[in-house]
């Protein structure tokens, strides 16, 4: 019998991945869709049950929400973008969805709604996940309050183990743009992954500011105790008020209003934005985590550039409390923004190696593990080759992702 069918649109791979495998566990089919208009039309011609879909990918407004409600199907919503409580009642009371989520979607609650809805259906036989080590169970992504609960990376410091952590044999090299014991204070962006500096300076739990520039293109990214908590730019609407103000989220006079109390008082002005009853304390958080993703993300792509970290005090109006761990910070800007052809060249001269760990891997805790992902680290544990996983074809692109961030980190090395 054909396994129910779910129509999927969701522009981020990586994440469109771990839904499809938390979809195939759970005994659906997912059918991905490649943009806004096929999504009618493929739950029509598939006999889908059920869609899962990214706001923000209709550039037509609710049209596909419409279009699937005069088919009677059942749809989620889902954004990076449209977060907190009154986007949330909003896409649930005006679109007409089911369940409106902020990314990555919580496994947990999807499931409860299939089961609610589709109770006939049987989940997939479970994978041997027995070698797996600390991985989570398949499909599992980290929820919104993981993902803003403060947690510290601690990659190695070097080819040494760590205190309980097995010896090696022999010693472990990972590839140089990825050697977090290669960064220095100053350096280029063409032989130093920016992954890689956020690990070092995390792993230092640094304070102050590392300075970064590509062409005319200038940011500043503040970090406190290795938490990256403000980020200053030489792009339109730099601040976070200007930011708020540019998208419409609050009054130029407001902005004015909250900062200058915010200077009277010598408190941050996200504070005074809540106290104003601007916004809640929820939703000022995700906002102050997107203002920093915004002007951040796009820098795991850059492959020319200098950097330089310089310690010294977090200036006032950049020293937001921080939103963000580290690895958290990390594995989503590989995982969304890191272009694949640069994640495989970073492994080019290590492909025949044998895999190992420099340290104790990352726990469930600290990483979201797909169900390849999961056979990933099995891999690594009897010492398989990347050139091995891929002839074998179970390299795919989260797998090479995951090993770029394991490798960047300080957690993967290789041998011989």
């Amino acid at each position: 019998m054909t396994a129910p069918r779910i129509v999927i649109l969701d522009q981020d791979r990586a994440h469109c991945a771990q839904c499809c495998d938390l979809l195939r566990a759970a005994g659906f089919e997912p059918v991905i869709a490649s943009d806004a208009s096929q999504v009618a039309g493929l739950a029509e011609h598939e006999q889908a049950v059920a869609a899962l879909l990214e706001a923000e990918a209709d550039p037509s407004g609710a049209s596909v929400f419409e279009a699937l409600r005069r088919q009677g199907i059942p749809f989620f919503g889902m954004s990076a973008v449209w977060q907190g409580a009154t986007n949330r009642a909003l896409g649930i009371g005006w679109d007409g969805c089911a369940e409106f989520w902020e990314k990555p979607v919580p496994p947990d609650e999807l499931r409860m709604w299939l089961k609610r809805l589709f109770p006939d259906t049987r989940p997939a036989p479970a994978a041997d996940s027995s070698r797996a080590g600390a991985a989570r169970p398949s499909g599992v992504v980290q929820s919104r309050d993981e993902v803003m609960a403060p947690r510290s990376v601690e990659p190695a410091a070097s080819a040494t183990p760590a205190v309980g952590t097995p010896a090696v044999s022999v010693p472990l090299h990972v590839p140089p743009h990825l050697d977090v014991q290669r960064v220095a204070g100053t350096g280029n962006f063409s032989e130093t992954a920016f992954a890689t500096i956020l690990a070092r300076l995390a792993y230092d739990r640094a304070t102050g500011a590392l300075m970064m520039q590509r062409d005319e293109d200038k940011r500043v990214a503040y970090l406190q105790d290795g938490f990256i908590v403000g980020v200053k730019t030489n792009m339109p609407d730099d601040s976070l008020s200007e930011t708020l103000v540019a998208q419409g989220l609050i009054t130029f006079d407001q902005s004015r209003r909250a900062e200058m109390e915010a200077q009277r008082r010598q408190v941050q002005l996200t504070a005074v934005l809540v106290e104003f009853g601007f916004f809640s304390g929820d939703d000022m958080q995700t906002l102050v985590s997107a203002h920093i993703r915004n002007h951040l993300m796009d820098v795991f792509a850059w492959e020319a550039g200098v950097f330089m970290f310089r310690e010294g005090p977090v200036p006032r109006g950049y020293d937001h409390e921080p939103v963000v761990s580290p690895m958290d910070f990390i594995w989503q800007g590989v995982q969304f923004h890191l272009p694949l052809d640069y994640a495989e060249s970073a492994f080019a001269a290590s492909m025949q190696l044998r895999m190992g760990w420099m340290t104790e891997p990352p726990s469930a805790e600290d990483m979201s593990m797909t169900l390849s992902q999961q056979q990933f680290l099995s891999s690594v544990s009897v010492g398989e080759s990347l050139g091995g996983l891929q002839r074998s074809g179970r390299m795919k692109e989260p797998v090479w992702r995951m090993a770029y961030v394991l490798a960047a980190t300080g957690f993967l090395g290789f041998q011989r």
